[in-house]
């Protein structure tokens, strides 16, 4: 991995901060073995047709517990989010 950003270093852009390219080859040197392990993968179609339960349909969209869920997922993104630093924030949330 060293050697990795030792060549890349080459390409650096001087009038770009350092700490954002190294973030971002750091970034990218990391996620490529998993880019390139290539997951199993099953199609949810395919579980349901060999006899698998589906997702529940007996629980109404506004019952109880799926409202708490909701409401856990959602302090739980507003407290992720308020931890970004303001640029990311707001790209995040536009997006």
């Amino acid at each position: 991995m060293i050697r990795t950003l030792i060549a890349r270093l080459a390409i650096c852009n001087p009038e770009c901060r350092f700490s954002s390219w190294f973030f971002r080859v750091l970034h990218n040197v990391t996620i490529d073995p998993l880019r390139r392990k290539q997951l199993p993968s099953v199609s949810l179609d395919e579980l349901e047709a060999a006899g698998h339960p589906g997702l529940p349909s007996h629980v109404p969209a506004d019952s109880p517990s799926v409202q708490a869920e909701r409401a856990e997922l959602s302090r739980a993104l507003s407290f992720a989010f308020d931890g970004l630093r303001p640029e990311y924030r707001e790209a995040d949330v536009l997006r």
